[in-house]
C-alpha cells in the first residue's frame, strides 16, 4: 500500500462571474516535482451547479512517455456538482523534474465550468489558461518528503508573501507547504451582497452593479471557512500541521462593497466557528495566527480594532500554539507600519511576509519537531 503525501494543493472558488467559458482543454507544466515512484491527481467541482465531464487525461513525465490517466479504469468521467474524484495511481515511476498534464473539460453548451483558481507564481506551474479549472491536488508516493503542512486562510495567505518564504524553509526540512488561502474568504459567511455603485469601485468590472442571493458558482471568495475545511484540509494526505489564518474578513468586510454592515459577527459566533474547527483538526497540531490589524484601511474603526484584539486574546488562551505579529508589524496607532503593507493598511507586503515566515517557522519547529 502506498504512503501518499499531498505535495501540492489549491482551494477552489466559484469563478462564475467570469464571462467566458472555460477552455475545452487545459495543459499544465508542473515544475520541480520531487523524485517519487507514484503519483495521482484529484479533481473537483466544489463550486459547480451542473455536472462536468473530464476526459482524455494524460501526463508526460519529463515530457517523454505519454501516460493515460484513468478514473476507476475509465478515461472519461462525469463529475456531479460538489464532487471530488482522485485518479487511479500512476506507478512504476522513478523520475524527478517536470510533469506535463493535459485534460479536456466538457459541459452543457450554455454552462460555464465554475470550480477553479488563478495560477500564482508560487504554484511552480505554467498553464495554457490563467485560470486552472477542476484540478485540486497532487499526491505522491515513494518520495523523501516527511509530510505536508497546510496554510488555511484568506488573501493574506493567498497573496503568498509569507507562504513563499515559509515554503522554502519547510522544503529544506522535508515538508511541502500547501497553499489553501482564498482572497476575501471569511470564517463564517459566504459572499451575500455586492454593491459597486460608488465611483471608487470603477476598477471592478462586473455585468451589474448590485448582486444579492449569489449562487455557489459565483462565490468568488469561496465557501466560508467552516464549510470548506473538510474538502480543503481533511482531504490532504500525511498532514503534519495546520496553520490557521482566517477571520480578519469577518471583521473587515462588513461596511464595504462586498458585505452589509449587518453582517458583522457576534463575538460568540466567531468563537463557535473556531471551536468547530477544533473539533475537526487536533489543536495540538494547529498553529493559529492572530488576525493582523487593518486600522486606517477603508472600513476600519476603533470598535473593529477592539473586537480584533478580543478575538486574538481568546485564540491565545484557547490554542496551545498561537502567534501574533502585532509587536513586529504595528506602529503606536495599531496600524501596520508603512514599510510593511501593500498601500491599503490591510495586506502585509513582501517585507512583512519575511518577518511573518521567520516567526512562523520558529513555532513550527516546536510543533512538528517537538
Amino acid at each position: 500500500m502506498n504512503n501518499w503525501i499531498t505535495w501540492w494543493a489549491r482551494a477552489q472558488r466559484g469563478v462564475g462571474f467570469m464571462p467566458e467559458k472555460c477552455p475545452p482543454q487545459i495543459q499544465i507544466d508542473i515544475h520541480d516535482m520531487p523524485r517519487c515512484i507514484a503519483l495521482r491527481f484529484t479533481f473537483g467541482t466544489c463550486h459547480d451547479c451542473q455536472p462536468v465531464i473530464i476526459k482524455n487525461v494524460y501526463c508526460y513525465c519529463d515530457k517523454s512517455q505519454k501516460i493515460p490517466v484513468t478514473f476507476k479504469g475509465q478515461t472519461r468521467y462525469q463529475l456531479q456538482p460538489q464532487q471530488m474524484l482522485t485518479t487511479d495511481e500512476i506507478s512504476s515511476l522513478d523520475f524527478t523534474g517536470d510533469v506535463h498534464l493535459v485534460y479536456e473539460i466538457e459541459t452543457n453548451d450554455d454552462y460555464l465550468c465554475a470550480s477553479g483558481f488563478g495560477l500564482e507564481s508560487y504554484d511552480n506551474m505554467t498553464s495554457s489558461s490563467p485560470l486552472i479549472y477542476l484540478l485540486r491536488s497532487i499526491d505522491i508516493s515513494g518520495s523523501a518528503l516527511k509530510g505536508c503542512i497546510v496554510a488555511f486562510g484568506d488573501s493574506i495567505t493567498e497573496q503568498g508573501h509569507w507562504t513563499t518564504s515559509l515554503s522554502q524553509m519547510l522544503k529544506e526540512r522535508g515538508y511541502a507547504l500547501l497553499q489553501l488561502g482564498i482572497g476575501g474568504n471569511r470564517l463564517l459567511r459566504e459572499l451575500e451582497n455586492v454593491n459597486i455603485t460608488k465611483e471608487y469601485h470603477e476598477d471592478i468590472h462586473l455585468k451589474h452593479k448590485i448582486y444579492t442571493q449569489i449562487p455557489l458558482d459565483k462565490q468568488c471568495f469561496g465557501k466560508p471557512g467552516i464549510k470548506r475545511f473538510y474538502e480543503d484540509v481533511l482531504t490532504c494526505h500525511s498532514c503534519q500541521a495546520l496553520i490557521l489564518a482566517i477571520g480578519v474578513n469577518d471583521l473587515y468586510q462588513p461596511g464595504t462593497f462586498c458585505a452589509n454592515i449587518q453582517e458583522f459577527p457576534a463575538f460568540e459566533d466567531m468563537l463557535h466557528g473556531y471551536q468547530y474547527i477544533q473539533t475537526l483538526f487536533p489543536s495540538e497540531k494547529t498553529l493559529v495566527l492572530g488576525m493582523t490589524s487593518f486600522m486606517a484601511a477603508e472600513a476600519s474603526s476603533i470598535a473593529k480594532e477592539k473586537f480584533r484584539q478580543q478575538i486574538n486574546d481568546w485564540l491565545a488562551k484557547n490554542y496551545v500554539h498561537y502567534l501574533s505579529f502585532d509587536e513586529w508589524l504595528l506602529n503606536e496607532f495599531q496600524q501596520i507600519k508603512n514599510e510593511y503593507h501593500n498601500g491599503d493598511y490591510l495586506h502585509p507586503n513582501e517585507e512583512a511576509g519575511k518577518i511573518m515566515a521567520q516567526n512562523i517557522m520558529k513555532k513550527l519547529e516546536v510543533l512538528i519537531c517537538g
